[in-house]
């Protein structure tokens, strides 16, 4: 049984609500300055901006912390919009609130920007999600091509459609 289908309507409306909330109060309210110390002496630049951004971002991912995650991954898509890992990670943030249409959009971004093997395996679990098989294979597929090690891909690939 698909995740979306799992959860009640009144959830996946509740998780698109507090997104939306997230989402606006982000652009709308500043956010307090909490950057990691510098490692040098010398001033902050883009990559060390885009750095603490990322890393911020993924812990907040790591630990649950979804409407704070997707705040940050859009931090981080404006320091650097063309680099894949911001699109990855909202994608990853859409995904686990069932907005998987929202998720393939992140992901096909992080796919056009150079994202690799993890970025088509997200791909393909957000067609999945949407109920797109024969995608979902294809993006796994291409994921295992760019990654044949990558065992996420293999299993995803194995189950039952």
């Amino acid at each position: 049984m698909k995740f979306r289908e799992q959860r009640p309507e009144i959830a996946r409306a509740l998780d698109r609500g507090v997104t939306l909330v997230f989402s606006i109060l982000g652009k709308v309210v500043s956010r307090p300055q909490t950057s990691a110390p510098e490692k040098s002496s010398r001033s902050k630049t883009a990559v060390n901006k885009y750095d603490v951004a990322i890393t911020s971002a993924r812990d907040a991912y790591d630990n649950g912390q979804l409407g704070e995650a997707l705040h940050l991954f859009a931090a981080v898509i404006e320091l650097s919009p063309h680099e894949p890992w911001g699109w990855h990670g909202r994608g990853d943030c859409l995904q686990l609130t069932g907005e998987y249409v929202d998720a393939l959009s992140a992901y096909q971004k992080a796919v056009e920007f150079g994202g690799g093997a993890y970025s088509h395996f997200g791909l393909g679990n957000a067609h999945y999600g949407l109920g797109n098989i024969d995608s979902a294979k294809e993006a796994w597929e291409e994921a295992l091509n760019l990654d044949p090690s990558l065992e996420i891909a293999k299993r995803a690939l194995s189950r039952d459609a």
